[in-house]
């Protein structure tokens, strides 16, 4: 007990004195880092919460009608409901012989499919819609599904990978990034290979063709009878059951075992399978006990006898061309696929022109299998510009995108679009999609050689779409704006020509058409137009639309103001930009962060571009909106709170624009967001480039130094002070606050900020978490802001730092693991300081050390004679407290640094000899303690 008693003791004590009791005492165990924990927002812990307490064998039924509503998604909120589907798997489907391919397969309870399905189909959709997909979990299952001999289950399965596995247009360029599917790419390369090879007469183009035209026999009231001869090889050869068998000797009667040399190939040869009723899996058994096929030969068998079987039916024989290219479709985005791509370019050299050959294919094939080629060759050009690797493996492929082949896929998707008003086949949607993603990967892929896509017709191709106010195309129009704004950004002839054609115009108009839209119906609350006019749900619908908005506004600023563009806008499209800028400033709560920012990025171009303009812009009112959303409160955004300081710096380039700015008091906007705690998780994101920013401002805009440096040190006195006294800490929050989520796929997390990363919700943040976090933000903050000399001057001169160590005493800090983060951080802070003004930082280090020492000797005189670490009595608080301030002060003081030696050597020299004097003191009576403490061990 008393053993027990003492390490209660020690754990409470500083980390210091810890190390003296016990070899096992490291600062390096407390770890540097602050985290919250990461919940998941209530909604997406509503359904899974429901999914989980559902019996498993019911599990289709809370999955049923599942779609996305959760605004920018974690994967890591959905683990436990992933965690759950594997479990259903291990239940239901670990076990199944027919899966396994291990013997008596055919002897299987009745497959689960429609709950199997569902399950693809919700973890297709979180997929599609959330980032940190690296840790998922569960690829076995997968792979057990691709056995399955129901084609509805395998493509649900290749669907839910190809989720898995996207490459998305932000991570083109990010190394590393890619995810890797393992064993599942030596199946997939089997199921991509189709009914064979080119030189095998069944190349791919035939086969899809082939099957095409067989559903359309079908469905014909006068199906053609006479097919001509190589109509009928394709039939033939496709239906035809070929596969070698390696590492099976085999006995025939009469040999002997020793009489057989060594294994050759055993050749299965089945010609027409399509004719025999047996089930794939029937087939199989009959080959296995045969031929006695290994087990690790059985998958690709298996394959073989499911493509060539699938001629049976043209419905099925339909679902294997899909099958076919999809697979294709997620073993090319597999980082770890390298050896199954250089296998299957091996056989298949022009596959890149046969999806060519696909997608020109207006009458023969169907548009869901046109729409997976042209998905197929976006998926190999962006993997081609991810991975140096598979650049290699894939320049050998004949992937060749400029010339012939670039202008016969225009000409495709300039009529698709001309289609679209008489189309009603969802599919011819899709296929625009395809083709408009497929042009947005090869502009940002082209981006180090704007020159190859200058003259590549794209402009004219894409300008119809930007008119086209059917409110089921804005994903479609969405794409095009997004493709245009970054061909805008790599070449100069592209704004030229955009220009001439009036598409300048045609954006700003299309913007304030929507700004507006957005608006009245925020406004009236009716949904009702969203509803009769799309498919789509009011809330996704207001989504795309506001993504659109946002691409408007990105595709303006590199029309108008980009590098590219050297003259002024027309003051008529000016001045109704200005007013839909402003629209968007005095309705920031209807549009968000991404839109916000968006449209302060775009003013600040305008002003940087031609200064001249404040006066005009001024008359309309555009600054003076953007200083009213900054003085009124931002929204908690991390896009917000990021463009603030650039906007600002951008009006302080006029004069009356500064004057504006110092009038508002607009900078102290700042004071917000580092204290109310309605911010966190924004300036957690935020506050790296935030800081750059503010940064920027204060030595860009000398005029502003002064008040941004007292500003700063406010925050750290209001900091110091949350939760103490009559000082409270305010969420507020109103039932409507939501934390703003980026409308773009980030992809990845473009400003973590450091050591300090969550995505935890504003409920899970105690007060205590929120202290550590505000002043983890403030202690970044002032690391960027006094890296400029003249910053750090004013900072220090009106005692910046003893406010700062005021902040770093706080209890609260001092006394817990999670403020090591914050002290590690802080010695690089004080790095700076050292190099310039270390007479005035030791100056005040030596005057608050003083007053803890003073304190802590107190302390131990109040207690003279008495056993203070005696774990049969209770502790002192006012002495361990005490303490806990003096080690970390003295922490803080640990630095080779030889000016602040010295600084420190010549402080303690002079006036601050006491202090010595007092450290020796605290010395003696913690050396007294611990011999007291020794004593009572050995007795």
């Amino acid at each position: 007990m008393a053993a027990a008693a003492a390490a209660a003791l020690r754990s409470r004590l500083p980390s210091r004195l810890r190390q003296l009791f016990s070899s096992e005492g490291s600062l390096g165990s407390l770890g540097a880092s602050i985290q919250l924990d990461s919940e998941p927002p209530p909604k997406v812990k509503a359904f899974v919460d429901k999914v989980i307490q559902s019996p498993l064998q019911d599990i289709a039924i809370p999955l049923s009608g599942f779609r996305w509503e959760y605004n920018k998604g974690n994967f890591h909120h959905w683990r436990p409901l992933f965690h759950h589907f594997n479990t259903y798997f291990k239940t239901y489907l670990s076990y199944r012989n027919d899966l396994l391919l291990t013997d008596n397969f055919t002897e299987d309870d009745p497959f689960p499919k429609h709950s199997v399905i569902q399950i693809l189909r919700v973890m297709q959709i979180i997929l599609e819609n959330c980032h940190n997909k690296s840790s998922f979990d569960g690829l076995e299952h997968l792979k057990l599904l691709l056995t399955s001999t129901d084609p509805e289950v395998v493509l649900a399965t290749l669907e839910t990978l190809s989720a898995l596995v996207k490459i998305h247009p932000s991570k083109m360029h990010v190394r590393g990034k890619l995810i890797g599917l393992g064993s599942i790419n030596s199946c997939l390369l089997s199921l991509a290979q189709g009914w064979g090879t080119k030189e095998e007469g069944l190349d791919l183009y035939s086969c899809v063709v082939a099957n095409e035209k067989s559903q359309e026999d079908c469905l014909s009231l006068f199906p053609s009878d006479v097919q001509d001869s190589e109509e009928k090889s394709q039939y033939r050869l496709g239906s035809t059951l070929y596969f070698e068998v390696h590492g099976v000797m085999p006995h025939r009667s009469g040999e002997s075992s020793s009489s057989v040399g060594p294994s050759r190939p055993i050749v299965i040869h089945i010609p027409d399978l399509n004719s025999r009723k047996e089930e794939d899996l029937l087939l199989m058994k009959q080959c296995i006990d045969l031929y006695g096929v290994p087990l690790e030969q059985r998958f690709s068998l298996l394959t073989r006898i499911r493509y060539a079987h699938a001629f049976r039916s043209p419905r099925t024989c339909g679902l294997y061309s899909r099958i076919c290219v999809l697979s294709f479709i997620v073993l090319v985005q597999s980082n770890d696929a390298n050896d199954e791509l250089v296998s299957f370019f091996a056989n298949e050299p022009e596959y890149t022109n046969e999806l060519i050959k696909i997608v020109r294919s207006e009458e023969s094939v169907s548009g869901i299998v046109r729409t997976l080629a042209m998905l197929a060759l976006g998926a190999q050009l962006a993997a081609y510009s991810a991975s140096h690797e598979r650049a290699r493996i894939l320049s050998g492929s004949s992937i060749n995108f400029s010339g012939g082949n670039r202008m016969i896929l225009l000409n495709v998707l300039q009529k698709a679009i001309m289609s679209l008003g008489n189309s009603s086949d969802p599919s011819s949607l899709a296929f625009v999609e395809a083709l408009l993603q497929f042009y947005l990967l090869h502009v940002i892929s082209s981006s180090t050689s704007g020159s190859v896509i200058r003259g590549s017709g794209m402009v004219p191709t894409f300008l119809p779409l930007l008119t086209d106010s059917v409110p089921a195309h804005m994903h479609l129009v969405c794409y095009a704006v997004r493709t245009l704004q970054k061909l805008m950004d790599y070449s100069n002839a592209a704004v030229t020509l955009f220009k001439d054609l009036g598409g300048v115009e045609i954006l700003a108009q299309r913007l304030q058409i929507e700004v507006q839209r957005v608006i009245n119906v925020s406004a009236s609350n009716d949904d009702a137009m969203n509803i009769v006019e799309c498919s789509l749900p009011s809330d996704e619908y207001l989504y795309i639309q506001k993504r659109l908005i946002r691409a408007l506004l990105k595709a303006l600023g590199s029309a108008t103001y980009g590098p590219a563009n050297t003259g002024r806008l027309q003051s008529s499209l000016d001045n109704a930009l200005s007013v839909t800028l402003s629209l968007i400033f005095g309705n920031v709560e209807k549009f968000g962060g991404d839109i916000y920012c968006s449209a302060v990025t775009v003013m600040s171009e305008i002003l940087h571009k031609d200064p001249t303009c404040f006066p005009a812009l001024q008359e309309l009112g555009l600054p003076d909106a953007f200083l009213s959303s900054v003085v009124a409160g931002l929204i908690p955004s991390s896009k917000a709170l990021i463009c603030v300081p650039s906007g600002l710096g951008a009006i302080c380039l006029n004069t009356k624009g500064f004057e504006a700015v110092k009038e508002t008091a607009a900078l102290r906007f700042l004071v917000n967001i580092f204290t109310l705690k309605k911010y966190t998780i924004a300036m957690n994101e935020a506050i790296v480039p935030l800081a750059n920013a503010i940064e920027e401002l204060l030595r860009h805009v000398t005029l502003l130094r002064s008040t941004g440096v007292d500003v700063i040190i406010e925050i750290i006195n209001k900091v110091a002070s949350l939760g103490e006294g009559s000082s409270t800490i305010h969420s507020d929050l109103s039932e409507n606050t939501t934390v703003e989520m980026d409308i773009e796929d980030r992809g990845s997390e473009s400003h973590p900020a450091p050591v300090l990363v969550t995505n935890s919700s504003l409920d899970a943040t105690s007060d205590e978490q929120f202290i550590h976090l505000s002043t983890f933000h403030v202690m970044v903050l002032v690391h960027r802001a006094i890296e400029n000399s003249e910053t750090c001057r004013l900072f220090v001169e009106r005692s910046g730092i003893d406010a700062l160590l005021k902040l770093l005493l706080r209890p609260s800090i001092v006394q817990s693991s999670e403020g090591m983060a914050i002290a590690l951080h802080s010695t690089m802070v004080f790095k700076w300081f050292n190099q310039h003004h270390s007479a005035p930082l030791a100056r005040a280090y030596s005057s608050s050390l003083r007053n803890h020492l003073k304190k802590a000797s107190s302390a131990f005189s109040a207690h003279a004679g008495s056993f203070l670490l005696d774990p049969r009595g209770e502790p002192d608080g006012g002495v361990s407290s005490s303490l806990f301030l003096v080690e970390f002060l003295l922490f803080l003081a640990a630095s080779k640094d030889s000016r602040w030696i010295n600084a420190l050597l010549t402080e303690f020299g002079g006036d601050g000899k006491d202090v010595l004097e007092d450290i020796g003191r605290v010395h003696r009576e913690v050396l007294w303690q611990i011999s007291l403490l020794e004593d009572l061990k050995i007795e």
